[in-house]
């Protein structure tokens, strides 16, 4: 049996609200736990390579240069 995708549940974030994904969501809380990457991976049950992919599109987005900045920034637009 798969595990969950949404381990930390499903979020109304994923919106064109935000620009974020439903998955962009759940790596961003991951973000915010200090969640290793590899460790994401084995949760979402995806490659390492698809976990630096999903940050570096979630940095983008959020114009951040690392995790700690992303979880600032979203944090002040209120989205954790």
């Amino acid at each position: 049996m798969r595990a969950s995708v949404y381990p930390f549940g499903r979020s109304l974030l994923a919106s064109s609200a935000t620009g974020l994904t439903e998955r962009e969501v759940v790596i961003l809380k991951h973000l915010a736990a200090g969640t290793p990457r590899v460790t994401i991976a084995r949760q979402e049950v995806v490659s390492i390579n698809t976990v630096k992919t999903q940050i570096s599109r979630l940095y983008r987005k959020l114009d951040a240069s690392n995790a700690a900045d992303a979880v600032v920034r979203a944090r002040a637009l209120g989205w954790l």
